[in-house]
């Protein structure tokens, strides 16, 4: 069940993400190099966005998995890095993407985009491992977050994926289900 403050929110981060993205075309004169640092940071998104096509959601048979807000976060923010380090690097000419980073080399000499592939392949390992690090934690440790995190479910009347503080259709109409907790911290299931 997602609200008007949610689609807002969302459309509002979708201009600010468009706004960044294209931020390097105006600093940088070769496009393919701004849209290499652009689509660099973005390496982030990947595993979380993988992973929620996998989400195991409880049902009456078995426990779902709990949300895991550090699992989306910290993989973006880590992409993010790298493809900070990428650009700035590029600016200057020397940095720890040039000296660590470079995968592909012949006599001696690093190919002209191998740079490019080893910020991407060190940095995607690194956020997928951030990714599975985070989850993990959120699953083993689901109080140890500034909320008692629950398991993702689904309403059973219209099989739409709820979360915390939201009303199932069952509870609009007076039926009870749902995740809404009126108010009280969610025990979670261990």
């Amino acid at each position: 069940n997602i609200g008007e403050k949610h689609l807002t929110l969302a459309r509002a981060a979708i201009v600010v993400l468009m706004l960044a993205g294209v931020a390097f075309l105006g600093t940088e004169k070769d496009a393919m190099k701004a849209t290499s640092s652009a689509g660099t940071m973005v390496m982030g998104i990947g595993a979380p966005i993988w992973m929620m096509t996998a989400w195991r959601v409880k049902s009456e048979t078995r426990k779902g998995w709990v949300q895991a807000p550090l699992a989306f976060a910290a993989p973006v923010i880590v992409g993010f890095v790298f493809g900070y380090l990428y650009y700035d690097d590029g600016k200057v000419g020397e940095g720890v993407t040039y000296d660590s980073f470079p995968i592909g080399e012949k006599d001696g000499k690093a190919f002209y985009y191998s740079r490019f592939l080893g910020t991407n392949v060190i940095g995607h390992a690194v956020c997928i491992g951030v990714f599975f690090v985070c989850f993990a934690f959120h699953q083993m440790f689901p109080r140890a977050w500034f909320w008692c995190l629950q398991e993702v479910a689904l309403d059973k009347e219209t099989d739409v994926v709820i979360g915390v503080g939201f009303k199932s259709a069952s509870q609009e109409q007076g039926k009870g289900g749902g995740t809404d907790t009126g108010g009280e911290k969610p025990e979670v299931a261990l």
